[in-house]
C-alpha cells in the first residue's frame, strides 16, 4: 500500500501535455513532473483487460530499461503513473534492426511475446509504441495493454 503523501503526490500532479485521447485508453498525458499519467475508462470492459494487462507485464518487465516503470497505480480510478520513455521515433530513420533485437531479448529473458491476430509470433509493432530515450538515443517500448502481448509463462 503506498503512502497518502505519494498518493497526495501523483493526485496533486497537472497535466504539462496531451499525449493521446481515445483508443484502447483514455487518455495519456505527460504530467508536471515529467512522469506519465494513462487513464483507462473503467466502463469499458476491454479497457479494463487492457489496464490489468498493462499492470501485469509492466511489473514483470520491471527491471527491463527499455520500457516504462511503473510509479503509482490509482484502481480505483485505473490509472497508472509510469516513467517517461523518450518522444517517438523520427519518421525517416529504420528501426527495424533495433526492434528485433529488443523482441528477441523480450522472448529469451523475459518470456514476453507479441503475436498477430492469427497467434504468429511477430517483431512488428506501431510505430506509435515506440520512443527514443533523449539519453542514448536507444528504442524503449511501450503500451503493454494489447491482447496480443503474451507472457509465456501465464499463457496471458
Amino acid at each position: 500500500m503506498k503512502s497518502k503523501t505519494e498518493e497526495r503526490y501523483f493526485l496533486d500532479l497537472k497535466t504539462q501535455k496531451i499525449l493521446k485521447t481515445g483508443g484502447k485508453s483514455k487518455y495519456v498525458h505527460i504530467m508536471s513532473d515529467g512522469c506519465i499519467k494513462k487513464r483507462y475508462d473503467s466502463s469499458k470492459d476491454d479497457h479494463q483487460d487492457h489496464f490489468e494487462r498493462e499492470i501485469k507485464i509492466l511489473k514483470h518487465l520491471h527491471h527491463w530499461e527499455r520500457s516504462p516503470c511503473i510509479l503509482w497505480i490509482n484502481w480505483k480510478k485505473k490509472t497508472i503513473y509510469m516513467t517517461y520513455c523518450g518522444p517517438p521515433p523520427i519518421p525517416s530513420r529504420s528501426y527495424k534492426a533495433e526492434l528485433g533485437k529488443l523482441m528477441e531479448e523480450l522472448r529469451r529473458d523475459w518470456g514476453l511475446y507479441r503475436i498477430t491476430l492469427d497467434g504468429t509470433v511477430t517483431d512488428h509493432i506501431d510505430s506509435r509504441n515506440l520512443c527514443i530515450d533523449e539519453k542514448d538515443q536507444s528504442l524503449n517500448i511501450i503500451d503493454f495493454g494489447s491482447p496480443l502481448w503474451i507472457l509465456k509463462d501465464t499463457q496471458e
